[in-house]
């Protein structure tokens, strides 16, 4: 099925409070799909740049900015910002790298300790 005609249609369903968009311009089903796959790259990613994960989400490095700053305040996403680097460093527990990441450096840790 064309994306576009999938789209046109399902955007034809909506009502008008489901169409409205907020002052950054999206609209409550843009806003979801966003943090929902937000939440996915946070999985998949240790980090990523404002820039990219705008052009992930096909929007300006200043939304996805805007948008990850508040994923973090409400909980939705474990990240926090670096905006000297441009980067979401994202602390998925449930990452493997994570994982390993964590276990390496306690390692690390407890040889320093004993050292």
């Amino acid at each position: 099925m064309d994306e576009d005609y999938a789209k046109s249609n399902f955007t034809g369903c909506l009502s008008s409070h489901q169409e409205k968009k907020d002052r950054d311009g999206f609209t409550p089903q843009t806003l979801a799909r966003i943090s929902a796959n937000m939440r996915v790259l946070s999985r998949l990613y240790m980090n990523i740049s404002f820039t990219e994960l705008g052009q992930f989400f096909g929007i300006t490095k200043a939304q996805a900015e805007s948008l990850v700053a508040e994923a973090v305040n409400t909980g939705a996403v474990n990240a926090s910002l670096d905006q000297a680097e441009d980067l979401v460093e994202f602390h998925d527990q449930n990452n493997p790298v994570q994982q390993q990441l964590t276990f390496n450096s306690q390692i690390e840790a407890l040889c320093v300790d004993v050292d």
